[in-house]
């Protein structure tokens, strides 16, 4: 958990030069969670430091779009339903993804 939110802190200062960094951080995720939707929960622990800030939003929006990329949209769909399940209302209403899935 601290090791990733290290590299998280990291990328919010390359993200001013690259702004794709965040779907590179999607890339280090994604195998965590390609086969197991058990694994999200492990998801929601590297995420909690991040989720009072806007970071959040750029983690989840860049996994996302590595799952639409390797997986396709129905399997990122599944993994979205899964993981709203796992985030509080609040926080998972403040990460709109939807654009991401079509």
């Amino acid at each position: 958990k601290d090791g990733f939110s290290g590299v998280v802190e990291k990328c919010k200062n390359l993200a001013v030069d690259t702004p794709l960094i965040w779907n590179n951080v999607g890339e280090i995720v994604y195998p965590l969670v390609k086969n197991d939707q058990k694994n999200l929960h492990i998801l929601k622990i590297l995420l909690e430091p991040h989720i009072s800030s806007d970071t959040l939003e750029k983690v989840v929006s860049g996994l996302f779009h590595c799952i639409v990329e390797k997986a396709g949209s129905h399997k990122a769909k599944l993994l979205w339903d899964e993981l709203k399940q796992e985030l509080d209302e609040v926080i998972s209403n403040r990460l709109n993804i939807d654009g991401i899935l079509m």
